[in-house]
């Protein structure tokens, strides 16, 4: 269902700035890590069809709460749609 809804969204050149956790696949222990990340900035990837203006970031050593366990991520994300906003 969210695969269909992405593809019915058009954002255009609208800003937009996905943080990832590379750890897709953190409960199957067959999976190493290095492929963990290959696999996350794939699904990341995956999300930059819906602007142009899209940034992918990786968030390695994060769990889902990003806010909480990568806080500077989410800072230098909001602080540059801010000035994207602003025209910076």
């Amino acid at each position: 269902m969210s695969e269909a809804e992405l593809a019915r969204v058009a954002l255009r050149d609208l800003a937009v700035e996905v943080l990832v956790v590379p750890q897709p696949f953190a409960s199957d222990p067959f999976i190493a890590d290095t492929d963990r990340v290959r696999l996350a900035a794939a699904w990341g990837a995956g999300m930059e069809s819906l602007s142009t203006h899209v940034r992918v970031t990786l968030a390695p050593g994060s769990s889902h709460m990003i806010q909480w366990d990568r806080p500077e991520l989410v800072i230098e994300a909001v602080e540059r749609l801010v000035a994207t906003v602003r025209g910076g």
